[in-house]
């Protein structure tokens, strides 16, 4: 008899949990699915706006080429160097965001000379700023340059690097 007892109470036990999952499942089908990320309790800044585009930054070198100067330079170790080349660096924000332009990394004759960081250059929707650029060289002759820019974008938060155009430096 207790077998039987012991066999009954099996037997409605498992009816019990079939039941009881069942009816979750039941309950869980009247909810509907979330259509994005929930937000992350103590994030800061607003969230990214959908399918907008990331900020742009238009480089423009203004003379290019760049006629030889000989002006000299007292700073930057170019002291007694007698090769001076000066051109502007017009950077405008061609895009509907807030840009910040953060570091700049310059090139002389295709190499890496110099990294600047944390330059805090901010950009509103169409505005620019003129960046005065420098270079000095033993050489008097045909030279190149160039600066490539990180940018980030305050709406977006996309982080983008553009190269600048490459200038040209003319010789004495």
């Amino acid at each position: 008899m207790a077998r039987k007892t012991r066999m009954l109470l099996r037997t409605n036990s498992i009816l019990l949990v079939c039941l009881a999952a069942l009816a979750a499942a039941d309950c869980g089908s009247t909810e509907s699915s979330p259509t994005g990320p929930s937000p992350t309790p103590g994030m800061a800044g607003p969230a990214p706006e959908p399918n907008a585009e990331p900020g742009t930054l238009e480089v423009e070198v203004t003379p290019n080429p760049v006629p030889w100067s000989g002006a000299q330079i007292s700073d930057g170790g170019c002291g007694d160097v007698p090769n001076t080349w000066f051109y502007s660096q017009v950077l405008r924000n061609t895009s509907e965001s807030t840009i910040v332009v953060s570091d700049r990394t310059d090139y002389f004759n295709n190499r890496e000379v110099s990294r600047r960081s944390n330059l805090g250059i901010t950009l509103d929707p169409g505005a620019q700023t003129a960046v005065t650029t420098r270079w000095c060289s033993a050489s008097s002759g045909f030279q190149t340059a160039q600066t490539n820019w990180s940018v980030t974008d305050t709406t977006t938060a996309a982080v983008l690097t553009v190269a600048g155009p490459r200038v040209m430096l003319q010789a004495k």
